[in-house]
């Protein structure tokens, strides 16, 4: 089973691109839906709203400003 990384504030995904090379599979997360996002699975959402528990289990978070 691949490594699961959820990526916050994700955008277009520039950290999602480099997990994904890795073999990662990864979750984003963004207010804003962007067209050939490239991850797995994408959460269009205000994170204030979001309840971490849904990501219970992830080997690693990453945020981008």
């Amino acid at each position: 089973m691949k490594p699961w990384c959820v990526d916050l504030y994700c955008g277009k995904g520039g950290w999602t691109d480099g997990f994904k090379a890795a073999g990662w599979r990864v979750t984003g997360v963004d207010l804003v839906a962007f067209d050939g996002y490239a991850g797995d699975d994408f959460v269009q959402a205000d994170m204030r709203q979001v309840d971490g528990r849904q990501f219970t289990g992830c080997d690693a978070m990453v945020a981008s400003p």
